[in-house]
């Protein structure tokens, strides 16, 4: 196991309440709804959906609860084991861990804007390209100079399995 970088959040405040605001608050009103609804009599068929939603939203949160552990407090492991790029995670609620064939990666860019499907915005990343279209993002807190020398890294050893 070659480690290619090991990097490890530290606090942005730019990007602290939007975790906040848009998992944890839409959770706990959803809550609040489900016992109001729940203390008030609602039928049964009610009671499910609402039980439902309030499981959703508690989903939710916890992605959001997540990627905020993911920016401020996680640790990042870049590695290639059997000739795959391993990315893991760990001080996060998901523990991630992704594995690319270096064979498969054909760019890697550096990756500014919206975060996907959470709305908002991230710090820059690295993104991967691989098997002609799928895209994933790493690469927390690194400076651009580490940025760019790890995406030379990882292309030269994907040079090299082709």
């Amino acid at each position: 196991m070659e480690v290619l970088a090991h990097n490890k959040a530290r606090i942005n405040a730019r990007y602290d309440s939007w975790c906040f605001n848009r998992g944890l608050l839409p959770a706990g009103i959803s809550f609040i709804f489900f016992l109001y609804n729940l203390f008030t009599g609602i039928g049964v068929g009610l009671f499910w959906v609402w039980l439902g939603f309030a499981l959703l939203t508690g989903f939710v949160a916890l992605m959001y609860l997540d990627l905020y552990l993911r920016w401020h407090r996680a640790v990042e492991t870049v590695s290639v084991q059997h000739e795959m790029l391993v990315i893991e995670y760990h001080k996060c609620i998901f523990k991630r861990r992704k594995e690319i064939p270096l064979s498969a990666i054909r760019k890697m860019e550096t990756y500014t804007g919206h975060g996907g499907w959470y709305w908002g915005t991230v710090p820059e990343t690295l993104s991967v390209t691989y098997s002609n279209s799928i895209k994933y993002n790493f690469g927390i807190c690194m400076s651009d100079s580490r940025r760019d020398d790890l995406a030379r890294k990882i292309m030269d050893l994907a040079q090299r399995y082709v």
